[in-house]
């Protein structure tokens, strides 16, 4: 099992997150990014993202480009 919030992780969650399909009726949402930034267990920031478009997730690490919102 992948460290939490390592890459490996983030990877791990974008495969199951194209596995899954479409999280939201694309109908409702047709692009939407969202920022993720956490401190992990050594207090350091990690920084991921999800895009949801055309009734696809994915999950990138790093820093969006652009932002719809940042949690």
């Amino acid at each position: 099992m992948a460290r939490f919030l390592s890459s490996e992780w983030i990877a791990a969650l974008d495969a199951v997150g194209r596995r899954a399909g479409p999280p939201v009726d694309p109908d409702l949402i047709s692009d939407l990014t969202v920022q993720q930034v956490i401190l992990d267990d050594r207090n350091r920031e990690v920084r991921y993202w999800f895009r949801f478009r055309a009734g696809e997730l994915a999950v990138v690490s790093g820093t969006a480009e652009a932002p719809d919102i940042t949690i």
